[in-house]
């Protein structure tokens, strides 16, 4: 059975946002854990701490940066910001 172009792509599709879901979860399991008082071990092993804790940075910094587009698209002020001049 060969597969056609179109159908090649929709798996290789699939297999990335497969590949991210699983990703995704690893990375978020030692704050999950830590929020909702999960004693699950594995979190506790230091690549997986440290991909959680990297994504929390990752999640404050995007956080701030749409303060910053808020503030450019709007005109309003929105503390705290990013300024990218200074």
């Amino acid at each position: 059975m060969t597969l056609s172009l179109e159908n090649e792509a929709r798996l290789a599709t699939a297999k990335i946002i497969l590949a991210g879901l699983i990703a995704a979860f690893i990375m978020n399991a030692p704050v999950i854990a830590l929020y909702f008082n999960k004693h699950w071990l594995w979190t506790r092993m230091l690549p997986v701490r440290w991909s959680g804790i990297m994504l929390s940075y990752m999640d404050t910094f995007f956080h701030e940066l749409s303060h910053t587009a808020v503030m450019w698209f709007y005109g309003y002020i929105a503390l705290p910001a990013f300024d990218f001049v200074h």
